[in-house]
């Protein structure tokens, strides 16, 4: 998610070291990945597929998931 964030703010970059510090301090969780990730992020692609979904909107699925979330929504 951390690339995706980065490719929307590249042209900003005080919002780049805004993130960056957000990082650093803590404020932004990055995850790492479990040994099934890729496996369930394939799946999922190709169940969804026909919809258009990228590897960043199944991202965010799957930490839904793993999280219990109930509702998980992304941007176009």
């Amino acid at each position: 998610m951390i690339t995706e964030t980065l490719w929307l703010i590249r042209h900003n970059r005080k919002a780049i070291q805004s993130l960056f510090k957000m990082i650093e301090g803590g404020l932004v969780q990055i995850d790492p990945l479990s040994d099934n990730t890729i496996s369930w992020l394939n799946q999922f692609m190709l169940k969804y597929h026909d919809m258009g979904v990228q590897v960043a909107d199944a991202s965010l699925c799957y930490l839904g998931e793993i999280y219990n979330l109930k509702v998980v929504f992304t941007l176009r």
